[in-house]
């Protein structure tokens, strides 16, 4: 449904005689894909809220293995820097 939509709002845009430079969406794969093969004058960008929470979800399931604990502690710092 994401892609679709994207499709939708670049075709009504375009119609519209808006030129779509920058493209900011969540991490979806087929989007990314989409743009970058069919879209060739735009840039993709993630989100930076989707970026931060796979990044912490990570950093939490490696701070939980033995030996790593003080990762955990850098999970707040980390998502900070990243916003």
């Amino acid at each position: 449904m994401e892609l679709e939509g994207a499709k939708r709002a670049f075709s009504f845009l375009q119609s519209a005689a808006v030129a779509v430079k920058v493209f900011i969406s969540d991490r979806h794969r087929g989007i990314a894909k989409w743009i970058r093969e069919c879209q060739a004058g735009c840039a993709h960008y993630f989100d930076i809220w989707h970026v931060a929470r796979s990044i912490s979800k990570a950093m939490i399931k490696l701070g939980k293995e033995k030996g790593c604990e003080k990762i955990a502690d850098w999970v707040k710092g980390a998502r900070n820097h990243l916003y």
